[in-house]
């Protein structure tokens, strides 16, 4: 039997209640569920996996799923179709264009770009020993070392024993650098931040922002008033050191307040010049002249001082910078060191103030602030770094020096802006007793007004911000009893259903539509009780199932933003302009994070045309080698552009507005959202005639959720489940799946390219056509079949215009 012919209550173990169940969630071609698995299909129908199990054998009977021969499965395959990718060349190389029925993946370095400006300074280990030194300069070092490759469009350096700090599952921690690149660029973004921060990259390169949740953002997308993330802290393991905490003090005090020529302290405490005269003393066995001129004390010091200062005993006010052994030493020798450049130049009061004339030691700064957990601004007029440590953070710092001290309100902390938006969605429309617990006449108004925007602040203190936290949390309980109410609604008390209504985040009368009823009829409901009609029950239990699990899913994405914007820290962006640059830009390779941390201010920077086109060109009649059918798209990376959908359409000769209806966008915020929204796919296949899924892309939240080795084999799981769904709907749907892929350098590849696609056996093995991208001369892009069942391994060569995908001329 063909599978349009078959009904579902013709199906044996299929009656009319399980029908109904498997229709609601769009599972009304037999084929979903002959593809399905038993735990599935028991979930979806709310059935015991014996009974999903016998339905399953049952379709796959009618439908003569089993063994065959070859003859049949070529005359399913010459079902297939095929989707134009604008370019006869890749066409060919395809077979004909994106088939039906298979997943096609792409991958490829698609032009580096992703680069920052030569004087960056970056913060990495050799052996490690730390270094902070501008990424130009650690190119140039290692270039000496290993030399240097042509490397896509620009020159590599790979590196043996080089750590950085990058953002890993425990937050920032080190991570392996196994390449150092560089390319040219002719124009770069410039960003400048309220703390201090100019930050130069081009316009491809991504920063962690926050919008609705914590996402990458192009430089060149970001604007004024959105924000950039920072390390909260920099772990950098203290080792036992070879000087002592009255050392650490003593080169505090010689770094600020310290000259070459003469060698000497100069100070005006007469307690420090004391302190001072006796260290001297007790460690280099001489006493130390000290000359005094109105009212200013200079200690002079001698060759056994000059060589336990080394280099820094020849620096000047503009080249002075911290030994790098206080980088590497405990807590106790950075708090000294601390406090010994406080007493020689800084100030410790309302404001605390560090001040010196060496760009290079306040950028030092304020990675042994950031070290200490402390967050820092800066800023510089003429020749003079001022670093202000503000707000909360001038507790932490009081502390560390066991002094007290009050904080108001900070322009700094943990943003909010994020609660907003979910309050508005979740909390701000409820009624009855969820009203009053969450309203403004049982919350704290302080919290009340932050929440409903009346308090303008963005940005609340760390107590603040979990008292914002358990509010929520205390919503989460509720919609936990409102579940298990539901589960159970045929049998549930009048009580237990008066309370059900209390706790609901939204009118009960608002599922009218969905369930069939009037709103009158319904809102009856809750003073008659429920009525005694089950298939009306079960009508009002399916809504209210959809409704609540679709909150709690969204709330459990909520409180994974909560816990990424905890553990950073975060900035303003006040101007973002484009400059002319015209020289080299740099980037660390970081295969496992992605991450670097490097800037001035210590800063996380992070290290797909042919979807578009194809997005319209499904859209295409047949006779135009396209399928006239719409399509659903899955953006992980903040990369969809409607612009670019419009410029295609308009080459291709279609409406640009009727073309962007049909594409159906869908913004996926973490991997288990990813595969949430494919397992929901089938709703809206049948419904919007969906001929293409586009995922871009593929692994970008399945490696940042699942960090390190140790969470290696359960991200292959996912991956594998989540590829094995699509291939599912590529089947039984008769629709092309279309993935894109993100890549890594292979350091033990010596020669040719090392680039690698990401996802292992486990994409290599499902992804029935596998191509990889990369760039050639003259603007132009290279295709290789790199796997395909019926196709031979071969190359082809393709332009990304301004109107699509074209062949060169």
């Amino acid at each position: 039997m063909k599978k349009k012919e078959i009904d579902l209550r013709d199906i044996p173990g299929i009656g009319e209640k399980i029908a109904r169940k498997l229709e609601e969630v769009g599972f009304t071609d037999p084929m979903a569920i002959a593809v399905s698995s038993p735990t599935e299909l028991a979930a979806i129908a709310e059935i015991g996996e014996g009974q999903a199990r016998k339905i399953i054998n049952a379709v796959r009977e009618m439908l003569e799923i089993g063994f065959e021969t070859a003859d049949k499965i070529l005359e399913r395959k010459e079902k297939a179709m095929k989707i134009t990718t604008g370019s006869k060349n890749l066409d060919k190389l395809l077979g004909g264009g994106v088939e039906t029925q298979a997943i096609t993946e792409v991958y490829g370095r698609y032009g580096s770009g992703k680069c920052v400006a030569k004087d960056t300074p970056v913060f990495f280990f050799n052996d490690e020993n730390p270094h902070f030194e501008t990424i130009e300069t650690v190119y140039q070092r290692y270039k000496e070392k290993y030399g240097e490759r042509k490397f896509d469009e620009g020159f590599a350096v790979f590196l043996k024993g080089v750590k950085v700090l990058g953002l890993g599952g425990n937050g920032i921690e080190k991570v392996d650098a196994k390449m150092i690149y560089r390319e040219f660029a002719h124009k770069l973004i410039e960003i400048r931040t309220k703390r201090g921060r100019r930050l130069l990259v081009t316009p491809s390169h991504k920063l962690l922002s926050l919008h609705k949740t914590v996402c990458w953002i192009p430089g060149g997308e970001l604007k004024a008033g959105d924000l950039v993330a920072v390390p909260k802290s920099l772990p950098i393991e203290g080792v036992e050191s070879e000087i002592k905490e009255e050392d650490a003090y003593f080169l505090g005090l010689f770094v600020a307040e310290g000259t070459s020529n003469p060698l000497s302290i100069t100070i005006k405490s007469d307690r420090i010049k004391e302190w001072i005269r006796r260290y001297v003393k007790r460690k280099f066995g001489y006493e130390p002249t000290i000359r005094r001129r109105r009212g200013v004390f200079r200690i002079l010091l001698r060759k056994k001082t000059k060589e336990f200062l080394g280099d820094l005993a020849h620096s000047t006010s503009g080249t002075k910078f911290i030994p790098p052994m206080i980088f590497n030493s405990s807590p106790a020798i950075v708090k000294s060191f601390l406090k010994g450049y406080i007493d020689g130049d800084g100030y410790l009061g309302n404001e605390i103030e560090f001040v010196t004339k060496s760009g290079m030691l306040a950028s030092q700064l304020t990675y042994l602030l950031k070290r200490m957990g402390m967050d820092c601004s800066l800023s510089c007029k003429g020749n003079i770094y001022r670093i202000f440590v503000v707000g909360w953070d001038r507790i932490r710092i009081f502390k560390m020096f066991e002094k007290k001290c009050s904080t108001r309100n900070s322009a700094y902390g943990y943003p909010i802006t994020f609660f907003r938006h979910f309050y508005k969605s979740f909390l701000s429309g409820n009624r009855g007793n969820l009203r009053k617990r969450f309203g403004k006449r049982n919350m704290d108004e302080y919290l009340y007004d932050l929440l409903t925007g009346r308090q303008k602040v963005r940005f609340v203190s760390e107590k603040t911000f979990r008292k914002l936290v358990s509010i929520f949390l205390e919503y989460k309980r509720d919609l936990k009893e409102a579940l298990r109410l539901v589960k159970k609604l045929e049998s549930i008390s009048e009580r237990e259903f008066r309370r059900l209504f209390e706790i609901l985040p939204f009118p009960f009368a608002s599922l009218a539509e969905e369930v069939g009823i009037k709103k009158k009829t319904l809102a009856n409901y809750v003073y008659r009780g429920l009525p005694k009609k089950k298939d009306v029950v079960l009508r009002i239990k399916k809504a209210l199932m959809r409704r609540l699990e679709k909150i709690v899913e969204e709330l459990e994405i909520f409180f994974k933003t909560c816990k990424n914007v905890y553990n950073l820290s975060w900035d303003l962006v006040e101007s973002v302009r484009e400059v002319e640059y015209n020289d080299w830009v740099y980037d660390f390779v970081v295969p496992r994070s992605h991450t670097f941390v490097g800037g001035f201010l210590p800063t996380i920077f992070h290290n797909t045309q042919l979807g578009f086109q194809l997005a319209v060109n499904v859209q295409l009649p047949p006779e135009r080698k396209g399928l006239g059918r719409a399509c659903l798209w899955i953006d992980t990376e903040h990369t969809f552009s409607p612009n670019r959908i419009v410029s295609m359409a308009k080459a291709a000769g279609l409406d640009p507005s009727k073309v962007l209806k049909n594409i159906y966008v869908a913004r996926a915020f973490n991997s288990e959202h990813q595969i949430f929204l494919v397992e929901k796919a089938p709703e809206i296949i049948e419904e919007k005639n969906i001929g293409l899924i586009v995922i871009d892309s593929l692994t970008s939240h399945f490696r940042a959720d699942y960090i390190g080795r140790g969470m290696l084999a359960e991200r292959q799981q996912k991956l594998n489940k989540h590829m094995h769904q699509l291939q599912r709907l590529a089947d039984a749907y008769n629709l092309a799946v279309y993935v894109t892929n993100q890549v890594m350098a292979d350091p033990s590849v010596l020669f040719g390219d090392p680039t690698r696609p990401v996802g292992g056996h486990v994409l290599a093995h499902l992804s029935t056509y596998r191509i990889y991208l990369r760039k050639g001369k003259e603007g132009r892009r290279i295709a290789r079949m790199i796997d395909a069942p019926n196709l031979p391994e071969a190359e082809t060569v393709f332009l990304i215009t301004d109107e699509g995908i074209k062949d060169p001329k």
